[in-house]
């Protein structure tokens, strides 16, 4: 049963299709030629018959504007409704038929249009609240006529903003729809190849994309349950149009032409009308204000802003017990999962609580997400009950060990057009959020120690790994053992399997009863991992959510038969033809083969970072006449796409022995061998810096920590946490920069820094040795004279010499003294001298700029030239 009335739901369709006519209509003019195209084979016939039904009139009296939206019209009645359910196609009359309210938003003549017209003037933001969008553009050779800008391009952290009169990006993405690949902006001569028309190639290019997305249109699976196939349409449509432009160019109120950003996209329009439209159609319903002058009324607090929190995320992923370090991947595969897994839920709980659909989520990464709701006195009094009501859960389940916090905010239409609106919400919720961190628990209600915490181990024992809950009585043999396990233990054990073997996920309601996990999560949901054979046997009774989880290694291939919603929860896990690789497996992958055997250090890598700055980018960082909502949202979304969506992908093609713990939102949590994890941190920053048009706004910190893979996880993630928070407090003292850094081996050392260490310098050492100019002897001399180099720098610092530190001057002295002892030259006496110079003063020259961080190049090439037999 669907949890909307019929006429909410079709309006929610309708605004998620109402501008679709944009891309329908910028290639339109590729097959104008083209009499026998079945696209727009009778467009022209059908332009005359109905533009005056759907366009408003021009104000000079003849011709009409805003030509998308018949375009729209056209797209629907010929191509479209033959594939949309038939639930979403009965209406009581032409007003609230689904063509009608998609396509009259410039032209409303009911309620329900003028809903869905006010909630795509909202959602485009003050930039447009005067403008009418163009409809034919004048010729133009201008990339940003057709191709989507970068909303990473155009931020400042110091307000100093590239002036850009003509509103003319550097890159642009390609026409396609979303992969990994595509979604790097580039620089306009790789999408357009020379001598070639922008125009022509654009257009081209749009053909093909919209041709493709009709395909998958028809293919869409779940018809006969509309929630379900609505669910399906939202991943459809930001799959083929997040890289396409919402607007470009739009005419004035005195008839002439002015350009917009292109820089948010048509699916991230399409998706925040929905939401404001959801939210405004229940408001005024429930209100019984669904009239002309209550829904045009910007001033009306109409709507609430909340945002939901898990606390103590990293504690839960990485708590320790029992045999928990025999389990430790798959446990924390499952664990990480099941983060990800409850935030979904934890949103949806509440929506279907209040009576909401999906849409009104406008974000939900790395455990926190972000609900549009209408502000009605019901469910303002509804969400405390409901925080509580979820938290009981949790906490019967995790004794406090996690939460959740919801805050909320309310704010009228008006907050959405202007600034200052949008700086005041950022502000006021953010605050809020602020303030909830300090009260995260009821403590009247959840206070002192569980009533009934040792009644549930009557006849149980205590669960073998998390030495917390009671033991179930589902019994596992590992390693030709038996353990005893609580159901949430086991759920996650599950998780872990199921997530490396059955690539779709199915999220029933609290009645079914056999699915692969065992837990009823918030009460409610019950779930099932599904591989291909199941998915073709899966009914849909009892059916909220079919997701495909599956890892984008493959952009291009279309399923066969249905079009599955697509979500970003999976994690890449380094495997073999023997299986998931163990930590231990993990650790000897850093070993390399020599004619003298394995040398190397048996270890891990272990890496947590995340974006620098991030709360200023979102409340200073656009330009004053750029901020707004749907920015915000855009930015979110696509600096999720990069840890959530591109980082598994790029592991699994490239980085095959980087386990994902977590990647989402703005951060990563990555384990590997400990070579291969430097470079990859490393290749990630320098991707990110791609990925965000070279902007320095954007920067990655991260803390590294090598370490041997039977330390306890929780140990190894509170060191790593300790390393992440010295990168983001490292500062240079004369330019006064700060964070953009990897602390590692001891030293935070910012990216370019690391860059010369790990390259040149590096591969002089390394050069050196294996052309045995010097023994490794020679290499922990200077790792010494390094540490003394570190406290030289420190004490010219502080501006005093201590008496305990007065050895650490004699630095310069030893490695002369050092270097003539050590350093071998089979040369003539004359380039011996020579050489030894050169080797002294690269090293002289490195100790004095790099101080301490000398040893990462030096402790690199110790770790790695290690004798498997001294571990």
């Amino acid at each position: 049963m669907s949890n909307l009335d019929s006429l909410h739901l079709k309006i929610i369709l309708a605004a998620l299709l109402h501008d679709l006519g944009k891309a329908f209509q910028r290639a339109y003019a590729g097959y104008a030629k083209n009499v026998e195209s079945k696209l727009f084979s009778d467009f022209r016939e059908y332009e005359k018959n109905n533009a005056h039904l759907y366009l408003p009139q021009r104000k000079e009296g003849f011709g009409y504007t805003h030509k998308h939206a018949l375009f729209t019209a056209y797209i629907l009645e010929k191509h479209l409704l033959n594939y949309i359910p038939q639930e979403f196609q009965a209406s009581c009359s032409d007003a609230d038929s689904l063509v009608n309210l998609a396509c009259m938003h410039h032209n409303p003549r009911s309620p329900e249009q003028l809903i869905i017209s006010e909630a795509d003037q909202l959602s485009s933001g003050f930039e447009r609240r005067e403008l009418e969008e163009q409809e034919e553009k004048p010729s133009s050779e201008s990339p940003r006529n057709f191709f989507a800008s970068t909303i990473f391009e155009d931020i400042s952290l110091t307000g100093t903003w590239e002036k850009k009169s003509d509103l003319e990006a550097k890159i642009y993405y390609d026409l396609c729809k979303l992969s990994p690949e595509a979604i790097f902006p580039r620089g306009l001569p790789e999408i357009v190849e020379k001598n070639q028309k922008i125009e022509e190639v654009a257009k081209r290019k749009y053909l093909i994309l919209i041709s493709d997305f009709l395909e998958a249109f028809s293919k869409l699976y779940h018809k006969k349950s509309p929630e379900l196939w609505l669910s399906h349409l939202v991943s459809l449509l930001m799959e083929y149009f997040s890289l396409i432009p919402s607007a470009t160019k739009a005419r004035t109120s005195k008839g002439d032409f002015t350009d917009l950003w292109s820089d948010i996209s048509l699916f991230d329009h399409l998706y925040f009308t929905a939401s404001l439209a959801s939210a405004l159609y229940m408001y005024h319903t429930k209100t019984n204000t669904l009239n002309e002058n209550e829904i045009k009324n910007k001033e009306q607090e109409k709507f609430l802003l909340l945002e939901g929190n898990f606390y103590g995320i990293q504690k839960f992923i990485f708590s320790e017990g029992g045999s928990t370090r025999r389990y430790a991947a798959k446990i924390l595969r499952g664990r990480s999962f099941m983060v990800s897994l409850m935030s979904e839920l934890c949103a949806d709980y509440i929506l279907r609580s209040l009576g909401l659909n999906q849409v009104s989520t406008l974000f939900n990464t790395a455990g926190k997400f972000l609900l549009l709701l209408p502000n009605l006195p019901e469910i303002r009094d509804k969400l405390p009950a409901l925080e509580t009501e979820i938290n009981k859960w949790l906490y019967e389940r995790f004794y406090g060990e996690t939460s959740i916090g919801i805050t909320w905010i309310p704010f009228a239409p008006r907050a959405l057009l202007s600034p200052q609106g949008y700086e005041s919400l950022i502000s006021s919720l953010g605050q809020k959020a602020e303030e909830k961190k300090f009260q995260k628990f009821d403590l009247y209600e959840f206070g002192g120690f569980p009533e009934d915490y040792f009644e549930h181990f009557s006849g149980y024992s205590i669960c073998d790994l998390c030495m917390r809950r009671p033991a179930s009585e589902e019994v596992f043999f590992e390693e030709e053992s038996k353990i005893r396990i609580c159901s949430i233990c086991a759920d996650q054990k599950r998780l872990g399997e199921s997530l490396v073997k059955k690539p779709f996920l199915a999220i029933y309601n609290s009645q079914v009863k056999q699915t692969t996990l065992k837990e009823r999560y918030f009460y409610s949901y019950k779930i099932s991992f599904l591989d291909e054979k199941e998915l073709s046997q899966l009914k849909t009774d009892g059916l909220l959510y079919l997701w495909d989880i599956r890892l984008p290694l493959d952009a291009g291939k279309q399923d066969e038969n249905f079009y599955l919603a697509k979500k970003f929860l999976n994690a890449f896990v380094p495997r073999e033809e023997k299986g998931v690789l163990s930590f231990e497996d993990l650790a000897r992958k850093s070993l390399e083969d020599t004619p003298n055997g394995k040398v190397g250090a048996v270890a891990l890598g272990v890496v947590k970072a995340d974006l620098d700055n991030l709360g200023y980018i979102f409340a200073k960082g656009f330009r004053e006449s750029k901020r707004t909502f749907s920015r915000y949202l855009t930015l979110s979304r696509f600096l999720n796409l990069f840890f959530a969506y591109f980082l598994p992908y790029y592991c699994a093609k490239k980085h095959k022995y980087i386990y994902n713990v977590f990647a989402g939102g703005d951060d990563l949590f990555v384990v590997g061998p400990w070579r291969q994890t430097i470079t990859f941190i490393r290749e990630v920053r320098k991707l990110f810096r791609e990925y965000t048009a070279f902007n320095p706004s954007f920067t990655i910190s991260a803390g590294y920590l090598l370490t041997k893979p039977i330390i306890p996880v929780s140990e190894i993630a509170e060191r790593v946490e300790g390393k992440l928070h010295k990168a983001k407090n490292n500062k240079d003292e004369a330019s006064g920069r700060t964070k953009d850094s990897l602390h590692i081996f001891g030293e935070a050392v910012f990216w370019e820094e690391l860059d010369t260490l790990l390259g040149e310098l590096y591969e002089k050492l390394k050069s050196w040795l294996s052309e045995e100019l010097f023994t490794k002897v020679f290499l922990f001399k200077l790792n010494e004279l390094t540490e003394m180099r570190r406290l030289e720098r420190e004490m010219m610092k502080e501006g005093r010499i201590k008496l305990d530190g007065l050895r650490a001057l004699l630095w310069r002295s030893k490695l002369y003294y050092f270097g003539v002892r050590n350093i071998r030259l089979k040369l003539p006496k004359e380039e011996q001298e020579r050489k030894l110079q050169e080797i002294l003063v690269t090293l002289t020259d490195a100790l004095n700029k790099y101080g301490g961080a000398f040893r990462v190049p030096l402790w690199h090439i110790l770790y790695e030239t290690r004798r498997v037999s001294d571990e």
